[in-house]
């Protein structure tokens, strides 16, 4: 049944994006939505019509490779990660990960 929705987000986020040409952003969330239903070539679809590969849409590239990894194209995929990552501080890729201050138990990122 949660596939189902996936499937129904994706196709509505689709038909969104093909109609708002100016927002790339609905085409990651299709993106999105066709991974959660497991539609991996319609997901790779969708993110590779996301307008711009970095900067405004890092998830895009992360998308993508999942994508092309479940249809069997571990190469490409692992392309497209490096890609995702090269020059990021890896701080920013987690969002969640955050440490100690030295000395003062507080924590920060």
């Amino acid at each position: 049944m949660a596939w189902g929705k996936h499937a129904a987000a994706a196709v509505a986020y689709t038909s969104a994006a093909e109609r708002l040409p100016w927002e790339p952003s609905l085409w990651e969330k299709a993106g999105q939505a066709y991974l959660n239903a497991k539609d991996y070539a319609h997901a790779a679809n969708a993110y590779e019509n996301c307008a711009q590969p970095t900067g405004t849409f890092p998830n895009r590239l992360h998308g993508l490779g999942d994508s092309v990894f479940a249809l069997g194209n571990a190469g490409v995929a692992l392309d497209l990660w490096n890609e995702q990552i090269k020059g990021v501080n890896p701080a920013l890729l987690w969002p969640t990960h955050r440490t100690r201050r030295p000395g003062s138990g507080a924590l920060f990122q």
